[in-house]
């Protein structure tokens, strides 16, 4: 399910850069960013504050709330899936409760994405002159690379494969390829 969900934004994301580079004659990386920024922020902004109003109402047990010591920092950021890299969080093997914000490691991913990628496909059409063959041959090696580093990264942890943004780029790349 993850992997099509990254593989669906990587199309989308390319699809709407790409209409706006035809549309425009360029990326504003400013306005996509702000774009982004203003359809996702409220919603997390909001999941968040209902989450530690819930820890201060007692919902959650004493895992779960020194989990959120580290994991709101870290979601409002954007950085949870690197906080659960840094701290050797299982995904599927947990002994203890999952963390109130589990589910922000992927979004995440998407943002470092939506932070990284528009300035590679503007800097990729600006050397190209307009043509994609640049930004194809990078978003192959990219798929390459990343499907590399998923494999070796799993070989000594699979949740250092699962939550890297490096080891699931190869699922948006795709996604962007297609695009």
């Amino acid at each position: 399910g993850m992997a099509l969900f990254f593989t669906l934004s990587g199309f989308l994301i390319t699809s709407l850069l790409l209409r706006e580079r035809a549309r425009d004659g360029g990326i504003s990386i400013r306005g996509f960013w702000s774009r982004r920024f203003r359809r996702l922020l409220p919603a997390a902004l909001a999941t968040q504050g209902l989450v530690l109003a819930m820890a201060a109402a007692g919902v959650w047990d004493g895992d779960q709330l020194r989990s959120l010591r580290s994991d709101v920092p870290a979601a409002l950021v954007n950085l949870l899936n690197w906080s659960f890299i840094a701290r050797g969080t299982s995904y599927v093997g947990a002994t203890t409760a999952p963390s109130p914000l589990n589910h922000f490691w992927s979004l995440s991913i998407e943002e470092q994405f939506y932070v990284l990628f528009p300035l590679v496909v503007a800097g990729a059409l600006l050397v190209g002159r307009g043509r994609r063959r640049v930004l194809v041959a990078l978003m192959v090696a990219g798929i390459g690379a990343s499907a590399w580093a998923s494999w070796h990264l799993a070989a000594s942890s699979v949740d250092r494969a699962y939550f890297g943004l490096d080891s699931r780029l190869s699922e948006l790349l795709v996604g962007a390829l297609a695009a």
